[in-house]
């Protein structure tokens, strides 16, 4: 028994900090961080809150408005126009889809309030999900007047940001998010959960967002990864159209994007832009390896030149020389083993 004891107390304080966790507040800022809500879990299942003026620094004098609702709240939107923000309740548990929050005009109560079923009227979900969590993407077009919402399964709602009024949303409004700043990493989501239904629609935008020098990588590396999946042949020519100003970053994810896809012409992203391709990566291995793979499985004699020029910058490395190496043995037919140089003196017919 005396064993037991640390393994009690071991797990009395993994429950503590559990529970420390989730009492954390959570800071929701809008974009220009002139408004700030802060959420944390309150008693009986509901939210405490607290809408301030930005920067908050948790004093009493930048507080517009502070109480609690029925409810558990965790992802919301904080408007920059108004004092208000929307919140969104991702489960059905509660049976509210999103509450409108309201400083300016109701002293914090609630402007209005959506209801899951309400939501969804007219179809069998969330119900045929098994499960209580329905939410995938959800933003705020302050500009537009509206919510978004994204359900799984890719169920598109619009909610007027005014009145509350909820109603069908179209795969437009997904598109038009990817063009908003604050937007984008949520519509990036919405995006891969309707995928089937904007195949080439969505391409442009999102082979942009994977290109582009000024966006956070991490956003760049989903919209890659997003890009991947979108079933279109159009996929490869927006990876072309892209890839000769993208920077070495922009290039990996671009490429990750044009490889996961299987396209058979990827060997005209060699043939119009290799001089570009390999000076991007000169320094990342990790997409010449996707480079080496793609080859291996899709072998053609115009891969030789450029899998041996990858192969002189890199001839000593562990994961990427012997890859790269396979790929040559399939786009040549022969085998030189693992020799680097012999793989680097072969001159292909043609």
């Amino acid at each position: 028994m005396r064993r037991a004891a640390p393994l009690m107390t071991a797990a009395l304080l993994a429950a503590a900090g559990a529970t420390a966790r989730a009492d954390e507040p959570v800071r929701h800022v809008s974009p220009s961080g002139g408004h700030v809500l802060v959420l944390r879990a309150g008693e009986g299942g509901t939210t405490v809150f607290e809408l301030a003026r930005g920067p908050h620094e948790g004093g009493d004098a930048a507080v517009l408005a502070k109480g609690t609702l029925e409810g558990r709240y965790e992802v919301a939107v904080v408007l920059d126009g108004e004092a208000a923000a929307i919140l969104f309740d991702e489960t059905t548990r509660g049976g509210e889809a999103a509450v409108r929050l309201d400083a300016a005009e109701t002293g914090g109560k609630v402007r209005w309030r959506v209801a899951v079923k309400t939501l969804f009227a007219g179809t069998d979900f969330p119900m045929r999900l098994g499960r209580p969590h329905w939410r995938r993407a959800t933003w705020v077009d302050e500009e537009g007047g509206h919510v978004v919402v994204v359900a799984v399964g890719g169920l598109v709602r619009r909610i007027d940001l005014a009145t509350g009024d909820a109603g069908s949303g179209t795969a437009e409004l997904v598109l038009e998010g990817l063009a908003l700043p604050r937007a984008r990493a949520e519509a990036l989501e919405a995006v891969d959960e309707c995928a089937g239904t904007l195949a080439a629609a969505a391409v442009p935008a999102v082979a942009a967002l994977a290109g582009g020098k000024d966006v956070d990588g991490r956003l760049r590396r989903r919209a890659a990864e997003v890009l991947a999946k979108l079933p279109s042949e159009d996929v490869v020519a927006a990876v072309f159209k892209r890839m000769k100003d993208a920077d070495a970053a922009a290039a990996g994810a671009l490429l990750h994007a044009a490889v996961a896809t299987g396209a058979s012409d990827l060997m005209a992203l060699m043939r119009h832009r290799e001089p570009e391709l390999l000076k991007a990566l000169d320094k990342r291995t990790g997409p010449l390896e996707w480079l080496a793979d793609y080859f291996r499985t899709h072998p053609t004699s115009e891969a030789v030149r450029p899998l041996q020029a990858a192969l002189a910058k890199n001839p000593r490395h562990p994961t990427l020389a012997p890859k790269l190496m396979g790929a040559l043995r399939t786009c040549t037919g022969i085998d030189l083993g693992e020799d680097v140089q012999a793989w680097l003196r072969y001159r292909h017919p043609g």
